[in-house]
């Protein structure tokens, strides 16, 4: 009798080890398939995700090479692209209706602006193909079916979007075709989603993106609002003035 309650108890643990070997490799392939999946529909562009390191146990690791495509008609290679997004989540809540993000960063953005500043612009196009999802406008059709069962919501209690930069290719005189390139504000927020008791999918991507993408646009219109005065000054000078000017856009942009 000993030797059968050993043995069922050495089953039990083997099915444990087992079931904790099935989780640890098949979370990291899931969050991939989600995010390649979910915001491509709410985008409506290619989103491309180059790995995910996540720990079933801790809830902690990173999302890593996230890539996000410009909308039909922009020839630039990206809208956003993320190196690393860290992430530490409450594993318990994994398993309720509302998962609790404790931490999500977002490590040096690049966030490329084409187009004009006027809204005929990749960040605006992205910006309403969100807007659109998350109102139920007339692109809702693209949003993601839902489950048989009840939504999943969030809640992330710490934002924070720091190192990020916009890169510029605007079809404006001024710039003369020229890239320029300026540091994106940081973003630092808390508790999205507590008062609501959880956000959408939808709701948190406007939450994070927009804030982002709207920096982007803000930088934008100041880059070109300087170079103008810079050209302004400088037009008193002469052509050559002029030149020397459009000459050192690079560096008025890197600083």
């Amino acid at each position: 009798m000993k030797k059968i309650i050993i043995g069922i108890v050495a089953a039990v643990v083997l099915l444990g080890v087992v079931a904790l070997a099935l989780v640890w490799f098949s979370l990291n392939p899931i969050v991939k398939n989600a995010v390649e999946t979910f915001a491509p529909k709410l985008l409506q562009v290619e989103v491309r995700l180059g790995g995910v390191e996540l720990s079933p146990f801790s809830g902690r690791g990173k999302l890593a090479g996230l890539f996000v495509g410009n909308p039909t008609g922009f020839k630039t290679p990206s809208a956003i692209q993320v190196g690393e997004v860290v992430v530490a989540v409450d594993v318990a809540s994994l398993k309720t209706d509302v998962i609790v993000i404790n931490e999500l960063t977002l490590q040096a953005p690049q966030v490329t602006l084409e187009g004009t500043l006027a809204g005929d612009n990749n960040i605006s196009k992205l910006l309403a193909n969100i807007q659109a999802v998350a109102g139920g406008g007339k692109d809702a059709k693209a949003a993601p079916a839902k489950a048989a069962g009840p939504e999943k919501k969030f809640i992330v209690k710490k934002l924070v979007m720091e190192g990020g930069k916009v890169n510029m290719s605007l079809n404006l005189p001024v710039v003369g075709g020229k890239a320029l390139t300026a540091p994106l504000p940081p973003i630092h927020a808390e508790n999205l989603g507590v008062a609501e008791n959880g956000l959408t999918g939808a709701q948190l991507a406007t939450a994070i993106i927009q804030p982002m993408l709207g920096g982007a646009v803000s930088e934008g219109e100041k880059a070109v609002a300087d170079l103008t005065k810079q050209l302004t000054n400088l037009g008193g000078q002469g052509v050559q003035g002029v030149g020397n000017a459009i000459k050192s856009v690079g560096n008025l942009f890197k600083k």
